[in-house]
């Protein structure tokens, strides 16, 4: 016999042991020479595993003979790289860091090896927090996703995995980008929040519980009341779902100060204040923890006046209308008077309507028959009245029976909607609604005419059932139940049995949904007629019929709560005939099993399996068993190879020892099954995993069949698999997809799952490596991510970027400027990327000083007078963003004979203007230009000087003052009328800016101020000073003037002051002739000649008493 044809179980058995044993025999005795060791063989070959991963290497012996055994754990393992990868004596590999290492066995002088990669790590497990955790529906939560790679390293994925939650409608994850993992609680339930990183996924438990309260409001808000009248208050409780609801009844109401108001917590008026003294009270409601709470101001204030609303209306009989009463009190205040203790409610007519004034419920109107009725309040000397009508009775509701349900499935359940009216009345509605369901997969309603309401329960679950009618909807919850026991058949039916054998029967139950289950377990069996054959409701055997020695009929019966189902029994004189053993003479492999069945012939020809009370035994236990437990009877074992004889023997007082029997003839073991590992496996495109394939024989022996197997791929566009040696069973992810993967062995296969899922990423790269910028400038960085299929792909946007450091340069992560450095400071950085867990070599970024990116002149865009200058700064913008003010740089004009610009030093800068005409000015430096226009104009105003003809006089008196411009190229010109006048203090002096008396001074009080000329900015002034003098005398020249026929002679009055100051004041005077006939003269002092020559004395006069000055004027004909 060839050994190594048997599987190999124990290694050195199988080189040290077995070959010297077969050597020592080969000496001892001759016979054929032992198999030799040709070759070992690794496997698998040439594998990538990520960092911090295992792999097993397989050493396989090669005989001479062809013969294969797993040497792996006698094998000395070896890696050329320790630091990359380590290996244990078993074979065993873990990868420690990145990089090649080659794995050598040696076996017996032989020796193989194999490359062995090791890539990134890789996502290994997720971690879900905060962990089996619950939350309020409506609320909120952020969870964290915690990535382990297959190197023990962590990384926080909240913000890159894809988030799920296993039902949207208890919870929501989102998966937005500055919201991921943030779960939102939407309906109670359980359920499990997952998060996946690279394949790896991870789970918690969430359980949404109902919404909790989170806040109380206490409305109104702020309010008052007079002082012995109330106020209702509400509270209402807020969900954190921003439900709401009505917690005044539930809630305990409190008063700050009781002295002032009152707070009830009676059922009937919880939440009602009352004013009792004037002042303010905190009013507050607390429920469940929570307190809500509002001010309530208490005044003074009488009532003046009574409202009741609504003014009119109308209700059903049988429904109520609230009232409400508003009073008007004393303080221009309104407020709600309904519970009031003084106010007090009236009907006009209490047949047609009535109204309460109990606690509670004040001003609650309720119809009684229909009609109108006057609705009054009163309080005190004030009432209020409102009209009310009572209508017809209407709808309020529509009423579903029988309310929440269970109907079995299969079944119907009739439901009935009766419409309740305001009155209390009812109405049977059902054949007039429409009828719906929430879900008529589950409970399904009909509308068709003769079956309105009638719902048939298709499937386990529960629906909401609704009758609409007249615009309201009425409901009731069902529930849909297993489906109920209608009938029970028992088998076999009307059945003979020889006297002294038993009889299994079986309950058979018919559901409402006609659906068939098996009762016997669990119905309780009667016999009608014990002494022709009783039946067992004992644990085990229920419904086994056993006949007595003694003939007759009876009845068998099966019952289950109130169900029952029957059959007929015989009991015949039949005795034992024959009987035999089947399978007849089997050939059984070792370690199967095989039901055997004893069977009877009867003298009456009948046949009967009575396999399960004969007895039962083998001629050679060693060789084969049988079963004679009650569970087991029959059931034969081969156990080795050989032959051994069963028989079964009857043991009943009826045919006691009556026998038949069958011989076994036990074969070797025979392959049974295949079993692929691991079951369910996945690899990125362009990664491996390896599979595993073990035989199990009848005999329950276990054998390595990787090596020994055929391995196919159900799609090789997704997946292959290796047949070669060394590799068989290494399956490569050739693409995206699900593939099947089977190991085949003769007729006999196994398969396992294999998913492809997307390359992952295995290295970074980015560029480029070294860069070298001006401070303040930026840089851009490519990141390159190669994948597991060795595709490329531009992941700058994808990858965490970072500096090593920052107050040197910085680096976006932001989506539109990814990757992009910008630096700040002169000094040297490192730039690094990384996605999932993948870190890229880094980059040296290198900043130098910053220089000169731009240069601004100003002022800019300016105008100047001729022979003028202005100066000119430039600012220069640095790389780094800063800037400098300076005047050192390099000016120019573009025409210097209009205007010159300065480099002089002290004078950087300074433009003079030459002529009139436009030019450029220019600041260059560092290689960069700034320029702005400038225009020449006109001699520029300079300055303005003020003078006025007398600058101290008397109160009530004019003066002229006269603006005089120097302009810059040194001319003058008079101003007076071009520019603005105006005096510091007007109480002192005003001026005139009156075309025809512009500046024109005007003395009103004693004092001393400034008249200020001012045109184009520039601007002069000249003090004024008005004194207490007094005028003393008016001159009138020129003296004893003569005029000849019509012409005139103007006249001058000149005042002289008591402090010696003179005037002209020829305006300011009052002109008269004494001889209007031959010289008349106007009130500026021109003297014209009259109808007559003659003389006339022409006078000045001015003041009370007035002073007056003259002169003789003659008129003469020629």
């Amino acid at each position: 016999m060839n050994l190594f044809s048997m599987p190999f179980r124990v290694v050195q058995a199988l080189v040290a042991g077995i070959l010297l044993a077969l050597g020592l025999s080969a000496c001892g005795g001759g016979g054929s020479a032992p198999p030799t060791l040709v070759r070992i063989e690794i496997s698998p070959l040439n594998v990538t595993k990520p960092l911090g991963t295992s792999q097993q290497f397989v050493a396989t012996a090669i005989m001479s003979d062809n013969s294969k055994g797993d040497v792996s754990a006698s094998t000395v393992w070896v890696s050329s790289d320790p630091s990359v990868a380590t290996i244990s004596g078993s074979g065993v590999a873990i990868a420690r860091k990145l990089g090649k290492t080659t794995i050598s066995a040696n076996f017996q002088g032989n020796t193989a090896s194999t490359e062995l990669t090791v890539g990134p790590a890789t996502v290994a497990t997720v971690a879900v927090t905060p962990v089996n955790s619950s939350l309020p529906k409506g609320a909120s939560r952020q969870f964290s996703a915690m990535a382990t790679f297959t190197d023990n390293s962590t990384s926080d994925v909240t913000a890159t995995a894809t988030w799920t939650s296993s039902s949207t409608s208890t919870a929501t994850v989102s998966n937005a980008a500055d919201s991921r993992g943030l779960v939102t609680a939407v309906a109670p339930g359980l359920i499990t929040i997952s998060a996946s990183q690279s394949g790896a996924t991870g789970n918690t438990s969430l359980t949404v519980t109902a919404a909790t309260l989170q806040r109380i409001e206490v409305t109104p808000s702020a309010s008052s009341v007079a002082k012995g009248n109330s106020r209702q208050f509400a509270a209402t409780g807020v969900f954190t779902d921003n439900s709401t609801q009505d917690l005044t009844g539930a809630a305990t109401w409190s008063s700050s100060a009781p002295s002032v108001a009152s707070v009830s917590n009676e059922v009937a008026t919880k939440g009602r204040a009352k004013g009792l003294e004037v002042g303010s009270s905190t009013i507050g409601a607390a429920y469940g923890g929570l307190t809500g709470s509002t001010t309530l101001a208490v005044s003074d204030a009488v009532l003046t006046g009574l409202q009741v609303t609504p003014a009119t209306s109308s209700r059903p009989k049988g429904a109520i209308q609230q009232f409400t009463a508003i009073g008007t009190f004393s303080d221009q205040t309104t407020g709600d008077v309904t519970e009031d203790e003084n106010l007090v409610w009236s009907s006009a007519d209490s047949s047609i309507a009535s109204i309460s004034n109990a606690a509670g419920s004040s001003g609650q109107a309720r119809g009684v028959t229909e009609g109108g009725t006057t609705i009054t309040a009163t309080s005190g000397e004030f009432t209020a009245s409102a009209s009310f009508t009572v209508t017809a009775a209407a709808l309020a509701r529509i009423d579903i029976t029988p309310t929440t349900p269970s109907v079995p499935v299969g079944t119907s359940q009739q439901f009935t909607a009766t419409g309740v009216y305001t009155d209390n009345s009812s109405q049977d509605f059902t054949k007039v609604a429409t009828w719906s369901s929430t879900d008529s997969s589950v409970l399904e309603v009909s509308n068709s005419a003769g079956t309105q309401g009638l719902a048939v329960a298709k499937k386990l679950g529960a629906a909401t059932i609704k009758a609409s009618h007249q615009g309201l909807t009425g409901s009731t919850d069902a529930t849909v139940s297993d489906a109920s026991l209608i009938a029970i058949e028992v088998t076999p039916p009307n059945k003979n049995l020889a006297k002294g054998f038993s009889l299994q029967y079986a309950a058979t139950g018919i559901y409402s949904d006609d659906s068939a289950r098996d009762v016997t377990g669990t119905a309780t069996w009667t016999s009608s007629n014990t002494s022709a054959a009783s039946i067992s409701n004992a644990e085990g055997s229920r419904g086994l019929a056993k006949a007595t020695l003694t003939p007759g009929s009876t009845n068998i019966s099966a019952s289950i709560g109130g169900v029952m189902g029957a059959t007929s029994l015989t009991v015949t004189n039949a005795t034992v005939k024959s009987g035999s053993v089947t399978p007849t003479d089997p050939t059984m492999p070792k370690g199967v099993s095989r039901q055997f069945t004893a069977t009877v012939v009867f003298t009456d020809g009948s046949t009967q399996d009575v396999t399960s009370q004969v007895s039962w035994t083998s001629s050679a236990t060693g060789r084969a068993t049988v079963g004679d437990s009650a569970a087991s009877k029959g059931q034969v074992t081969a156990v080795s190879e050989g032959e051994a004889t069963i028989t079964a023997t009857v043991t009943n007082d009826a045919a006691k020892g009556a026998s038949a029997s069958s011989k076994v003839t036990v074969t070797p073991a025979t392959l049974g099954s295949i079993t692929v590992t691991p079951a369910t496996a996945s690899a990125a495109k362009g990664n491996t995993q390896n599979y595993k394939a073990e035989g199990l024989y009848s005999d329950n022996s276990v054998e390595n069949l990787t090596e020994t197997v055929t391995w196919s791929s159900s799609d090789t566009a997704v997946a292959t698999v290796s047949n070669a040696s060394g590799t068989r069973g290494v399956v490569r992810a050739v693409a995206q997809g699900s593939a099947t993967i089977t190991a085949a062995l003769g007729s006999v296969s196994g398969t396992a799952s294999f998913t492809g899922t997307a390359a992952v990423l295995k290295a970074l790269a980015i560029s480029p490596a070294s860069a070298s910028v001006a401070a303040g400038r930026s840089q851009q960085y490519v990141a390159t991510g190669t994948y597991s299929d060795d595709s490329t792909q531009n992941l700058t946007k994808v990858v965490t970027w970072s500096s090593k450091d920052s107050t040197v340069a910085t680096i976006s992560n932001a989506a539109d400027s990814a990757g992009l450095a910008s630096t700040s400071a002169p000094g040297e950085t490192e730039i690094k990327a990384v996605s999932g867990g993948i870190s890229s070599d880094v980059a040296t970024l290198k900043v130098t000083d910053a220089v000169v990116t731009g240069v601004t002149v100003k002022p800019a865009n300016q105008t100047i007078g001729n022979k003028t200058s202005l100066q000119y700064t430039a600012t220069l913008a640095y790389s780094d963003g800063s800037s400098v003010d300076t005047r050192k740089v390099t000016w120019s004009s573009s025409d210097t004979t209009i205007a010159d610009v300065s480099n002089a030093s002290g004078s950087e800068g300074l433009a003079t203007a030459k002529a009139q005409g436009a030019v450029t000015i220019t600041a260059t430096s560092g290689g960069f230009s700034g320029s702005t226009p400038l225009t020449v104009g006109p001699a520029a105003l300079q300055s303005i000087k003020v003078a006025g003809k007398l600058t101290t006089l008397p109160v009530g008196y004019k003066v002229q003052y006269t603006a005089t411009g120097t302009y810059t190229d040194a001319s003058t010109q008079d101003l007076t009328s071009s520019v603005s006048w105006q005096t510091l203090n007007g109480a002192v002096a005003t001026v005139s800016n009156d075309s025809g008396s512009k500046g024109v001074v005007t003395t009103v009080a004693l004092g001393s101020t400034s008249v200020v000329a001012s045109l184009g900015g520039v601007s002069g002034n000249a003090g004024v000073t008005v004194t207490n003098a007094t005028l003393s005398s008016i001159a009138v020249t020129p003296a004893n003037p003569r005029i000849a026929g019509s012409d005139s002679v103007q006249l001058t009055a000149t005042a002289t002051f008591s402090d010696g100051g003179k005037l002209d004041i020829s305006t300011q005077v009052t002109w008269a002739s004494s001889n209007t006939s031959a010289v008349t003269v106007d009130q500026s002092g021109l003297a014209s000649g009259g109808f007559f020559p003659g003389n006339a004395t022409v006078s000045a006069s001015k003041g009370s008493p007035a002073v007056t000055g003259q002169t003789t004027v003659t008129h003469t004909a020629f």
